[in-house]
């Protein structure tokens, strides 16, 4: 069982990614220093931030009265087609220095999309939609992530697979709103 929760935010609270995650942390009382029990993603609309998270565990109020609801959410697939909406960090390694960096040009962002989904799903359309750098810090420290928003089609092969992947997240940076897939029956 998952739980899918919707919550309502001061956009002010977005300009730092990193804050952002630390206070739907709050969330999950006593999980600090364990895996992260949640995926989310953050969109402004004008002076509030919008947030769904995907929980493996029901989360609790914080303050402010920011959790508008939370509910148990069953996933069941099928092998039907789902529209998706996806915001992801793509990277890749540079061998040399071994740091990642990030993917770009359009067809380079959807080869990504497809080489993190083999095997487990088929795209029918993939339209990469928004680019946009997330400037954070962490500890004092600057660091910049690039998120990029995906929408389009996918057919399910293997829907226990494509079930793990969304309650894990598609690639990194995902304590900055990155990884969740959403799905919506056609």
């Amino acid at each position: 069982m998952m739980y899918l929760s919707k919550w309502q935010l001061p956009s002010s609270l977005g300009k730092n990614p990193y804050s952002l995650h630390r206070i739907l942390w709050k969330a999950f009382p006593g999980e600090e220093g364990t895996r992260r029990p949640f995926l989310f993603r953050a969109d402004c609309n004008g002076k509030n931030l919008s947030v769904i998270m995907l929980s493996d565990r029901e989360p609790l109020p914080v303050e402010g009265d920011y959790l508008l609801r939370a509910n148990p959410f069953d996933i069941r697939l099928s092998p039907s087609p789902y529209a998706f909406t996806l915001r992801a960090n793509p990277v890749k390694r540079l061998s040399q220095a071994r740091c990642r960096v990030p993917v770009v040009g359009e067809d380079s962002l959807r080869n990504w999309l497809i080489r993190k989904t083999e095997g487990i799903c088929s795209f029918e359309k993939v339209i990469v939609s928004h680019r946009e750098e997330m400037h954070f810090r962490k500890a004092g420290i600057p660091g910049k992530i690039v998120s990029v928003d995906y929408e389009g089609l996918l057919a399910p092969h293997d829907p226990e697979a494509l079930l793990l992947l969304i309650k894990q997240g598609i690639g990194p940076a995902k304590a900055f709103g990155c990884g969740l897939l959403l799905l919506k029956r056609l």
